[in-house]
């Protein structure tokens, strides 16, 4: 069996190569529209927190009014879209000041 032997400089490299790979991903998370905090909510949460049924959530889903990520037969939605979707949909008084 032979040795090798890793050196401080190789360390080093091997670190600098690591953060421009991490950095990269952040970009690539970043251009996606993918934040490491979001929240994913499945049908239930979101039917639940909205007050919706399931039918009106597929014909949301249908329409394009919401994004969704399918895997399996699961359908997951981003808390932040469903922030956006409400945001946009305000209406009449004051609630027309918080759409600016």
């Amino acid at each position: 069996m032979e040795l090798e032997f890793v050196t401080k400089s190789d360390l080093k490299a091997f670190a600098a190569k690591l953060d421009r790979i991490l950095t990269d991903l952040e970009l690539i998370k970043t251009k996606a529209g993918l934040s490491q905090h979001s929240t994913w909510l499945d049908n239930e949460d979101v039917m639940k927190l909205l007050h919706i049924s399931p039918r009106t959530l597929q014909t949301w889903r249908d329409n394009g009014l919401i994004p969704f990520s399918k895997i399996g037969a699961k359908l997951y939605y981003r808390e932040e879209d469903l922030q956006k979707l409400l945001k946009e949909n305000l209406s009449g008084g004051w609630q027309a000041e918080l759409k600016r």
